[in-house]
């Protein structure tokens, strides 16, 4: 297995309490209806996106390279467990022995995926993965959004109640370098007790490279991808270069 880009078992405990975003579940509701077969789902997590699937009676095949986010995902969705099968595995080097009708890469996680020859490498393996008819979910962050952020200032991310009341205040700073095309940056994790007294700190390296419009046109038309439709958001919305936060991408063989 490759190097990991952002270790997510360095807080894999604390992950569910902080990222809970619902924004793009209905879509995925949605762009699943109907499909009996497989699912796969790609860099799971801990199921932030399996777990209403599951709930909603679709099936599952979900791929994680962190075997602590993944034995989460296991645990939380162990009432579904027929209708679900995990593999711990890094999607760069992941190769498929089936074909799926729907395939989904969510949370914009493409990105975590640094080398721009392993990012089209999974595309690659991906779209041999994919059955005649079938389609791949790819969500993208919108660089020309997300970069604004980017600019090596610290940033508060909120603070989450933890149990036994204790609470989480995170914050992070990220910085672009446009010669290397990176983002590299660090969140800051602090756990307090109920009386605000400091009880742990943690940090975790982050490092993921923006695929900007003409780089993921280039992908998709060199590895022959079918470009069905393109949204700006989880709402159906056109895609516009300068104001869209999202790229999402429903794409065919």
């Amino acid at each position: 297995m490759k190097e990991k880009t952002i270790d997510f078992d360095l807080v894999a405990d604390l992950y569910d309490f902080y990222v809970n975003a619902d924004l793009d579940l209905e879509f995925f509701l949605r762009e699943t209806e109907g499909v009996d077969s497989p699912i796969l789902e790609l860099m799971a997590g801990t199921g932030r996106v399996s777990l209403p699937l599951l709930q909603r009676g679709r099936k599952l095949f979900c791929v994680d390279y962190s075997r602590e986010m993944l034995q989460r995902l296991r645990n939380k969705t162990a009432p579904f467990g027929k209708n679900l099968e995990t593999r711990e595995a890094d999607v760069r080097d992941f190769r498929f022995d089936r074909t799926f009708e729907r395939i989904l890469l969510p949370f914009h996680s493409l990105s975590e995926i640094t080398d721009a020859s392993d990012q089209k490498q999974v595309l690659k393996s991906v779209r041999n993965a994919l059955s005649e008819n079938g389609i791949f979910l790819l969500t993208l962050q919108n660089p020309n959004v997300r970069l604004k952020n980017a600019d090596g200032l610290t940033r508060p991310m909120g603070e989450f109640p933890l149990p036994d009341e204790r609470k989480l205040v995170l914050s992070y700073w990220n910085s672009y370098d446009p010669n290397r095309c990176i983002v590299t940056g660090i969140q800051f994790y602090e756990i307090y007790d109920s009386k605000n007294i400091l009880m742990e700190k943690r940090f975790l390296p982050i490092r993921f490279r923006p695929i900007f419009q003409e780089q993921i046109y280039e992908y998709l038309h060199e590895l022959d991808y079918e470009i069905v439709s393109v949204y700006g958001d989880y709402s159906y919305s056109p895609f516009e270069e300068d104001t869209s936060p999202f790229m999402i991408f429903k794409l065919g063989k």
